[in-house]
């Protein structure tokens, strides 16, 4: 049985050519219609919106909507992306890889990659001073001190659960979630660990961390709240028993959630989800924020624009 992995969980089993297969050295095709690929993450840029996906796809969103698709010298599947504060760009997936770009429209570089491995990396994070880590299955956790450009091999679960976000609050401390209620914390930048205890054995695929808050969430629509940086738990009621991938925090404090079956949960006041009807739309992967009234969506199918209600007031 293949390795399970989020990106499996949220796909369906009919969707062909999801990148799993095929030599390193095939590079990433050109798609004639990039925006109905399957989008597993997305950043802000400078000059719009940097995407990643299946079979080495990374492209630019322009502000205007229109999309660049970048040369990529691996066709495999990419799971997350991010960018330094230098600049730099670094995407990871599948084998253990990891690309790196000083500018993703021209071309992308391999600096990591492990394919005896046979292993996913599942998402990264970078701090502003070149320290960072990236974390997937199996307990696969990788660690770089020089904004990307070289890793090694970090223990950080001996269950080898799976580890799917890595997060960090706004003091600085950092989180990491994964299955069978898995949630570590670490206070000195990654070099020691703690394991909390959430009450909840089920699988978190995702936090968002900020606003004095963190949340979890996951299979069955679980969502978990805290306000004291992990020590004690609150579970919120979704309405929902989708799993649950995704989220961000809009201008005014409010949470929007998102997950499969095109779920997508606004807060409407603490703690509080409604959720808004979507029609047609598969698994909503990744969300990110365009201004107060408007979210982008990414997953299967590509991308998609959300106008939401309005507030009622701060969600404080």
């Amino acid at each position: 049985m293949r390795h399970l992995l989020a990106l499996l969980l949220i796909v369906s089993p009919a969707i062909p050519s999801l990148g799993l297969a095929g030599p390193l050295e095939e590079p990433a095709p050109d798609l004639t219609c990039p925006g109905c690929a399957l989008i597993t993450d997305a950043i802000a840029d400078p000059d719009g919106m940097i995407v990643v996906g299946e079979r080495g796809l990374i492209a630019r969103i322009m502000p205007d909507g229109d999309w660049k698709q970048a040369p990529v010298p691996v066709r495999r599947m990419l799971t997350a992306v991010t960018r330094t504060a230098h600049g730099r760009h670094i995407a990871v997936g599948h084998d253990v890889l990891v690309l790196a770009s000083a500018d993703p429209e021209t071309g992308w570089t391999v600096s990591h990659v492990r394919p005896e491995l046979d292993l996913p990396l599942l998402d990264i994070w970078i701090a502003d001073d070149g320290t960072g880590l990236a974390v997937g299955a199996y307990g696969l956790a990788l660690a770089t001190q020089d904004h990307g450009r070289s890793w090694s091999h970090r223990l950080i679960d001996p269950q080898e659960s799976h580890l799917y976000a890595i997060r960090e609050a706004p003091d600085g401390t950092l989180f990491i979630a994964g299955e069978f209620g898995t949630v570590f914390r670490s206070r000195d930048r990654g070099l020691r660990w703690t394991r909390l205890d959430t009450g909840w054995d089920g699988t978190f695929f995702g936090m968002l961390a900020g606003r004095g808050r963190l949340l979890l969430f996951g299979l069955e629509g679980a969502i978990l709240e805290s306000r004291e940086q992990g020590d004690t738990w609150e579970r919120l009621e979704s309405g929902v028993s989708t799993s649950l991938y995704d989220a961000v925090f809009l201008p005014d404090g409010r949470a929007v959630i998102v997950g499969a079956d095109g779920v997508v949960l606004v807060e409407a006041k603490p703690g509080r989800f409604d959720r808004i009807a979507r029609t047609g739309r598969e698994a909503i992967t990744t969300v990110r924020v365009t201004d107060q009234d408007a979210i982008w969506l990414f997953g299967v199918g590509g991308i998609d624009r959300l106008a939401l209600p309005p507030s009622v007031g701060p969600v404080e």
